[in-house]
């Protein structure tokens, strides 16, 4: 179901007439939502919002891999890749939480400084790096929930695909190289290919 739910939407935003495809516009929208957040806000908010989400990444990609056979165990039905995208998600989400309820004690301190112009520039350059970085994450979790035929249709030929595979891959910041190879083996499938 959930697959015929995703292709639907694949489809329909795959339109000849739209020049990017609708996963690239979704990390185009997040990068856009937390630049405006990182100007209104400011530097320092936009800052800690980052690191929040920097947190949350390296809890999931450092802890995932140690809780993903316990899951896998008690949850056999679910493909290796299915497993570690529900973990990864589930301590993703977790680390924004714990992030977000650590960023409310400065909250009423931030509210009271006056911004300037560079502080709200800064923010909106922190902000795209936050909405980078945030839908990579969201990236992570889709190609682990979908099945390798609808992630690889998805991704492929996509500006996505590309932010997915400098940090997962070549940069391995989100996951671990192997985590990478069966999150998104249509990445790894290129390089063969290619000879790279």
């Amino acid at each position: 179901m959930n697959e015929a739910i995703l292709q639907s939407v694949s489809e329909a935003v795959s339109e000849p007439g739209f020049p990017l495809r609708w996963i690239d516009m979704v990390g185009l929208g997040l990068v856009a939502l937390f630049v405006v957040l990182g100007l209104v806000r400011g530097l320092w908010w936009q800052v800690i919002r980052l690191l929040g989400v920097v947190a949350a990444v390296g809890l999931a990609r450092t802890l995932t891999p140690r809780f993903t056979p316990t899951v896998a165990e008690s949850f056999p039905e679910l493909s290796a890749s299915t497993t570690y995208g529900l973990v990864w998600f589930a301590l993703f989400v977790s680390g924004l939480v714990v992030a977000s309820l650590l960023g409310l004690i400065g909250k009423r301190a931030l509210e009271a400084m006056q911004l300037g112009l560079v502080d709200r520039v800064g923010g909106g350059l922190a902000g795209a790096v936050t909405g980078l970085l945030f839908h990579a994450a969201v990236l992570v979790v889709l190609c682990g929930l979908g099945t390798e035929a609808w992630t690889e249709r998805t991704m492929e030929g996509t500006k996505s695909a590309v932010l997915l595979d400098t940090l997962a891959r070549r940069a391995p910041l989100i996951m671990d190289v192997q985590a990478a190879e069966r999150v998104a083996p249509w990445a790894f499938a290129e390089d063969s290919g290619s000879g790279g």
